[in-house]
């Protein structure tokens, strides 16, 4: 333990000390803390049985931003269960308490929940918040939502305007395809595990309600973004292209860089953008609703 204390402490000062330079850094420190945090132990979560969905969630309160990624880390790979990547990441950070390093936050959750020798990376969306909702914490600085999801097509995006986001050829009728048979069927009867979703951005590769997850042909999306009126008419749009689709996410903190200025910041993959709306379209054997 004293070893473990010692070199997140290391690692605590060199982030301070190295923000701001090279992408190199970051990826070096990332991958001091992969090789801190142990995989999922022998009593953790069992290998996903063929097609099955996998969800885990994961905070921290920790003050340091590293350090609170490993400790999410860890509790993800023991409940994902070993060697499990998963498809797709929401990442919220409280921006008052890691506003000075918000940038650094998606790429060491991809440093260190992508799985060595496998060629695909997580989607990853999300951004800055304040006074997260916790289900462990009261407030915790770093919350994760993994999800492992076979079969499901994702279309992550970002999207500066609310102007229906491009996406790669092919998507949209494959979207279009999965909406209409999720019309056509009539509604599930139970809730499955909770989920969030939003719009994709073409060449690449939260809305405002709650939802679920469950195994159907259908289509999702989730979306957070800054400002409110973006996220409104985004999100009426992407309704009106596919009918039915519950949006789901939230807005992010104005203020996403700490004091250092008055910007929002929305994680996409490993950047981090300070206005627009960032998200995930899923279609396949999915359904979602909103909760009331």
């Amino acid at each position: 333990m004293l070893v473990t204390a010692t070199i997140l402490s290391l690692v605590a000062s060199m982030q301070r000390t190295l923000f701001g330079q090279s992408r190199a850094t970051s990826a070096f420190l990332s991958a001091m803390l992969q090789q801190m945090v142990p995989s999922a132990s022998p009593a953790g979560a069992a290998a996903p049985r063929e097609g099955e969905f996998r969800f885990a969630a994961a905070e921290s309160v920790h003050p340091v931003l590293s350090r609170a990624v490993a400790e999410c880390v860890q509790e993800l790979r023991a409940r994902m269960g070993t060697g499990i990547q998963p498809h797709m990441l929401q990442l919220l950070v409280d921006s008052e308490t890691h506003g000075n390093f918000i940038e650094m936050a998606p790429q060491f959750v991809l440093e260190c929940l992508t799985t060595r020798g496998v060629s695909t990376v997580p989607v990853l969306f999300g951004g800055a918040t304040t006074e997260l909702v916790g289900t462990q914490h009261p407030r915790p600085t770093v919350s994760i939502m993994a999800a492992y999801l076979p079969g499901v097509e994702l279309f992550p995006f970002y999207a500066k305007d609310a102007s229906l986001p491009s996406l790669p050829q092919g998507a949209w009728p494959r979207l279009i395809k999965a909406a209409t048979a999720n019309q056509t069927r009539p509604p599930p009867s139970q809730a499955a595990e909770p989920a969030m979703a939003a719009p994709p951005a073409e060449d690449d590769s939260n809305s405002l309600s709650t939802g679920s997850l469950s195994r159907a042909q259908g289509v999702a999306t989730f979306l957070h973004a800054e400002p409110l009126s973006q996220a409104r008419f985004l999100a009426q749009r992407l309704r009106a292209a596919l009918p039915g689709m519950p949006v789901l996410g939230g807005l992010v903190n104005k203020k996403g860089w700490g004091k250092r200025s008055p910007r929002g910041a929305l994680f996409h993959g490993e950047r981090t953008m300070d206005h627009g709306a960032v998200g995930c379209l899923l279609a396949g054997p999915i359904q979602a609703r909103n909760s009331a």
